[in-house]
């Protein structure tokens, strides 16, 4: 058993995070979503995996490496431009060598991790084996028509209504999907102007010829966090079974709920309200840091009030006069009070930011 874990895509939704960043490093609960799907899957025993990403990303290689940090292999294909999420397939035919494998989507999170979905594969011997999830807007997805667990008819993104099962971004698969990829043609769809390989595509094609398609429905939560909204929900959800963990420094601070604070963060006359994750070497200084709050590594919180966000690697936020709520704040930015007068609000703001004040 092999995976295949897709870090490919430009994450346009996510702009301006994704400016700068590839999508799948930023971080869900003080951990990157890619590192997520990635210890969910050595979970399962899999000691190689394949990374797809864009031509000439070096960020996910740097951030990942050869994969020693998992007792693993990780070997990268690169991906000439986004021509759909099942190509990855077929760049990487030498590699599976005819190996059954998974494919994750590296920017999905799920809940409980893969081994009961793995045991059900094997259980049921199908040629795939697809994690569904019933949703209220089916026209954003790949749905799925099942009869008796065994999926008939698959779409992507249908205009009319045809099933309310969202097909995951995980599938489990045996080798029949190569022969699949090599009877279908990208197609384009909605407002893109590029074809793209979509999963319904070659997952039809094993139901026309006789494969068997098995579905196994999402016991817990799944979020595919392509929007913004989607990125603070899946925090929340991953915050909500934080355990305690504090290896940081508190000094004369008020701690209450769950919390993990890393080793060198050091909190001081502050108020934490869990549950909540603080990075290593982060201060937080007579502030207040709220439920279902994630601060990355190397911050540093002065005088201010923060819950129910996210924020990156080497952020200051000092003498903030308000609250900040349901916000997604990037790499090195600073957040401060103007402090001369006359007292204006003073705004450096790259593209496609959205401020909320």
């Amino acid at each position: 058993m092999k995976a295949i874990v897709l870090a490919g895509g430009r994450g346009t939704r996510l702009r301006p995070l994704t400016h700068t960043r590839n999508k799948h490093l930023i971080p869900i609960g003080g951990k990157t979503m890619i590192e997520r799907v990635i210890d969910d899957v050595v979970d399962l025993g899999i000691k190689e995996i394949i990374i797809n990403i864009n031509l000439g990303d070096t960020e996910i290689k740097a951030a990942l490496g050869d994969g020693s940090k998992w007792d693993v292999k990780i070997t990268y294909i690169e991906q000439e431009k986004p021509n759909g999420m099942m190509f990855p397939i077929v760049m990487a035919e030498e590699i599976l060598a005819g190996d059954d494998f998974v494919l994750h989507a590296g920017d999905n999170i799920l809940s409980g991790g893969l081994k009961t979905y793995y045991e059900e594969f094997k259980k049921l011997n199908s040629s795939a084996h697809l994690l569904v999830t019933k949703v209220s807007n089916p026209e954003r997805f790949g749905v799925a028509v099942v009869e008796s667990g065994f999926m008939v008819k698959t779409v992507e993104k249908p205009k009319e209504f045809i099933s309310n099962l969202a097909v995951t971004g995980v599938y489990f698969y045996k080798n029949d999907i190569i022969e699949a990829m090599k009877h279908v043609e990208p197609v384009v769809l909605g407002n893109s102007s590029v074809a793209e390989y979509y999963p319904p595509l070659a997952h039809q094609w094993l139901i026309d010829n006789g494969y068997k398609i098995t579905v196994t429905e999402v016991t817990g939560w799944w979020k595919d966090t392509g929007k913004p909204e989607d990125l603070i929900s899946a925090n929340h959800l991953v915050l909500e079974v934080l355990k305690d963990n504090i290896e940081g420094e508190i000094v004369d601070s008020k701690v209450e709920g769950k919390v993990e604070i890393k080793s060198g963060a050091k909190i001081i006359n502050s108020t934490l309200r869990g549950p909540l994750v603080i990075g290593e070497n982060t201060t937080i200084t007579n502030s207040y840091v709220g439920p279902f709050t994630a601060i990355s590594k190397d911050c540093e919180l002065v005088n201010s009030e923060i819950e129910n966000s996210i924020v990156q690697n080497n952020v200051k936020i000092l003498d903030f006069p308000r609250r900040i709520d349901n916000s997604i704040i990037g790499d090195n930015v600073i957040i401060t009070k103007h402090q001369n007068k006359p007292k204006t609000t003073r705004l450096l703001i790259g593209d496609n930011s959205e401020v909320v004040i």
